[in-house]
């Protein structure tokens, strides 16, 4: 794991997902939104060089996986099978 992905972040970005699936949040979640909302872990990303597809890279890692048209991030169910 990359060392801009802390835990705290890796809480953080499954709890912006599942919210994303709540209807009480006003819209769909993607890396985007996630870099958006976890704005030091950004700016950690970006003092090493790393950018949005390297968080989509590493979100199956913590079970997050992203439509791959839409974009939207959804909790992945089944992590063995991914």
């Amino acid at each position: 794991m990359p060392d801009w992905l802390t835990d705290g972040r890796r809480r953080r970005i499954v709890e912006l997902v599942r919210k994303g699936v709540d209807p009480r949040h006003s819209g769909p979640v993607t890396s985007e939104v996630v870099m958006q909302q976890l704005r030091t872990m950004t700016e950690e990303m970006k003092s090493v060089g790393a950018e949005e597809a390297d968080l989509r890279y590493v979100l199956p890692l913590v079970g997050v996986k992203a439509d791959p048209v839409s974009g939207v991030l959804r909790i992945v169910e089944d992590r063995d099978g991914e």
